[in-house]
């Protein structure tokens, strides 16, 4: 009896043994696999970056390249041109190019800074208003330049808030820039501004409700294809359906505007149709 009671023991031991094995087995295969899969996702997505910052890289070569060679052009002419008109022209041709230019180092800057985490907030009691209004003003002889409508409505009185007032003059001249680029002649960009609940929001440190203010930039370009719409706010993104050199950029623009618009506890949304227009909100 107690040779049989051993053997049944030492058969258990050995079948768990081997249950335990395949077990152990069937795991590290499956752990196998796992790492296989993650490691292929991991490689795609680095390629993906990889390939979008190449894009990137390449696109800001030539978003320099274009205006500085307009500048290079223009002095050219400007040194062998006496004549007035002509030469304001120049000049003018100048003036946007160098402009175009700053904006492209302040946008790398500011992701610089964005990255770095040394982008702070210096907020001032500030009439958003005027603010804005200041700004639109700014866009309307770029705007005549390129036969477009460009308005402004407000509600009556001023609206105050606390602001930065450098990071708001960022966030409006992108999308009002962006908005008459991609706007054609005899087209039209709004921008609105305006007072709305906030859903529960409560201002910090206050006990009562305070309103929201709502901005809109608006136009009736050629829009943007509703699958590219997800993505429109991602660094290096670029829609896919520029089809002249003007319109394309550098695809952080809009990444920049939406992490600044989420430093003042905002958020940022686009609606667009093809063949209608966009609006930002």
């Amino acid at each position: 009896f107690l040779f049989l009671a051993v053997v049944t023991s030492v058969s258990l031991i050995l079948i768990y043994i081997r249950f335990r094995e395949k077990g152990l087995l069937a795991r590290s295969a499956w752990l196998e696999n796992t790492v296989r899969d993650k490691t292929a996702e991991l490689l795609k997505k680095r390629d993906e970056i990889d390939g979008m910052k190449t894009r990137f890289f390449t696109n800001i070569s030539h978003e320099f390249r274009t205006p500085l060679t307009l500048i290079n052009s223009a002095a050219d002419e400007l040194i062998d041109e006496n004549e007035p008109g002509k030469r304001a022209g120049r000049i003018s041709t100048i003036k946007r190019s160098s402009g175009r230019l700053l904006t492209l180092v302040n946008e790398l800057l500011d992701l610089a800074r964005m990255e770095s985490g040394t982008l702070v907030l210096k907020a001032e009691q500030v009439d958003i208003t005027s603010e804005i209004r200041l700004i639109w003003q700014n866009y309307i002889s770029d705007a005549d330049r390129r036969k477009i409508e460009l308005g402004f409505e407000s509600v009556p009185g001023t609206i105050s808030g606390w602001f930065d007032k450098e990071i708001i003059n960022k966030i409006m001249q992108n999308l009002i820039s962006n908005a008459l680029k991609f706007t054609p002649e005899n087209g039209k960009v709004q921008v609105s501004l305006a007072e709305e609940e906030c859903a529960g929001r409560r201002a910090q440190g206050a006990g009562e409700e305070k309103p929201c203010i709502k901005i809109e930039v608006s136009d009736t370009g050629k829009g943007i294809p509703q699958e590219e719409l997800p993505r429109i706010f991602e660094r290096f993104y670029r829609v896919r359906n520029s089809d002249t050199p003007e319109t394309e950029g550098t695809g952080i623009g809009l990444a920049i505007v939406d992490e600044l618009v989420k430093r003042h506890y905002g958020s940022v949304r686009v609606e667009s149709r093809l063949g209608e227009g966009t609006k930002f909100t």
